[in-house]
């Protein structure tokens, strides 16, 4: 990375630190009062409204207060004023699938792997589409295995593995997957 590209960074990770309305909001989502953190992510977006993490904050925000359609709205200005933003397409292809418009979602999640190939959680929310929302469990399988191989000691990934093998009536395996799934949660590893 340039020197310049590196510095315009910094800066952008200062100007946002230093606006005491997103200090306020990130403060307040630790806390998980979203209305609060609401409030004070809109007046953050007052004093600059082209920071595109601002939009991507909101849009959780909405989203976790259920305001489905206003976080799609955020994500989608978040990643055009920032088209290599990541989490921003991540966030947008989660809220379409909760949304249930299954296709648009299956887009995000491919974006973010066009620009991240290695992204393991988007490799399991790819997953997670494809098997719930399309029933493709052998191209759902290739995709949960790809995300554990990158991210093994996530549970999350074998929870979703479990239920697929389940609906692929294979029990045996279901069962191992879940036997993963709840070591991992515990602690105990293998």
């Amino acid at each position: 990375m340039r020197k310049s590209t590196v510095f315009m960074i910094g800066i952008a990770v200062f100007v946002m630190a230093c606006n005491p309305d997103y200090r306020k909001a990130m403060e307040y989502k630790k806390q998980g009062d979203w209305a609060n953190a609401q409030e004070a992510m809109l007046k953050a977006i007052e004093t600059n409204p082209k920071n595109e993490e601002y939009h991507n904050e909101l849009g959780f925000i909405y989203q976790k207060r259920r305001y489905y359609e206003l976080a799609q709205k955020e994500y989608a200005l978040a990643t055009n004023l920032d088209p290599y933003y990541v989490d921003a397409h991540y966030n947008k292809g989660s809220v379409l699938y909760d949304m249930r418009k299954y296709n648009m979602s299956k887009q995000s999640f491919e974006k973010v792997l066009k620009l991240d190939p290695n992204n393991a959680k988007a490799l399991n929310a790819l997953a997670l589409v494809i098997h719930l929302g399309e029933g493709n469990h052998q191209l759902a399988l290739e995709k949960y295995q790809k995300a554990i191989k990158l991210e093994p000691d996530n549970p999350a990934f074998f929870g979703n593995l479990c239920a697929l093998y389940r609906d692929m009536n294979e029990t045996q395996k279901a069962d191992e997957a879940c036997k993963r799934s709840n070591s991992l949660k515990s602690g105990s590893g293998k």
